[in-house]
């Protein structure tokens, strides 16, 4: 009897992922990891669907890390969202460091201030630190950019972390999972840059 109710148990579950692939899924997977398979994991969404993402050759799988802003270091690259004040300076509100063997530090004129659409005052700085001095409340932050440097205050109180770029091995069973997607030929949803929460730091959402 017991057999036959886990069958019966495993036999729900399946069937769930498959009416959840039939419908129409959301821009990206948030959720909770179900299973992990050599080439695809199911996630189980806010709304209790089911979602297989495959593991593709092109998939980034990360973990962000929380690091204090009086943590970086000359020569880290480092993406920050920062809004003007009145007195005409930037003040960070959330930011990240990466490799930099990967993408938005190595092309020619990746490094800049990108201004953020439709939000006047506000912008993501991409940049290469340069410098990086203790302040009252936080740090100031001196990046370079292509074309010169822009300084920025970052308050200790912003969500600040590093992305490890680990791989699969982040993926296990019940950790939380931020996986925006592309949509293969064949219908699959194929993981993009998917972030899989690590010692208890869940995907931060920037």
């Amino acid at each position: 009897m017991r057999l036959i109710a886990r069958f019966f148990g495993a036999s729900v579950l399946i069937a769930s992922a498959a009416v959840a692939q039939n419908a129409q899924p959301p821009a990206r997977i948030v959720g909770t990891i179900e299973r992990v398979h050599a080439q695809d994991f199911t996630v189980k969404a806010k709304d209790g669907k089911v979602w297989t993402v495959t593991i593709g050759p092109n998939t980034r799988l990360v973990a962000d890390v929380p690091i204090k802003v009086t943590g970086l270091t000359v020569g880290d690259f480092v993406a920050t969202d920062v809004t003007k004040g009145a007195d005409g300076k930037w003040t960070a509100k959330v930011g990240h460091t990466q490799p930099p063997d990967q993408p938005f530090g190595g092309r020619p004129g990746a490094l800049r201030l990108r201004p953020t659409p439709n939000q006047p005052d506000s912008a993501r700085i991409l940049g290469k630190v340069a410098s990086i001095t203790p302040a009252p409340g936080g740090a100031i932050l001196e990046a370079k950019v292509d074309g010169g440097v822009v300084e920025a205050f970052l308050p200790s109180s912003i969500t600040f972390y590093h992305v490890a770029f680990d791989g699969p091995s982040l993926l296990k069973p019940g950790l939380a999972v931020d996986a925006p997607y592309d949509k293969g030929a064949d219908g699959a949803l194929v993981g993009r840059f998917v972030t899989v929460e690590k010692d208890g730091f869940k995907p931060v959402d920037d």
